[in-house]
């Protein structure tokens, strides 16, 4: 790893820390909630899109399993 790299990754991180932040106020502006309730509505959102990527992952596996024996 060398020093560049290095440096780079608590840039990174504080970029998307300032970027996460900067995305709950506006979320609780536009919605008129508190921070609180819009890091949890965010948290929440990102939950099931994790859940729904998954299931499209798996359902994808399953086809080209029956797709294999199939053959």
């Amino acid at each position: 790893v060398t020093g560049v790299q290095t440096c780079a990754l608590p840039i990174f991180v504080t970029g998307a820390k300032n970027f996460l932040a900067a995305a709950s106020l506006r979320l609780a502006a536009a919605f008129g909630i508190s921070q609180v309730a819009a890091a949890a509505l965010m948290a929440t959102l990102t939950l099931g899109l994790t859940v729904v990527i998954a299931a499209v992952i798996y359902a994808f596996d399953r086809l080209a399993d029956k797709q294999k024996q199939q053959q």
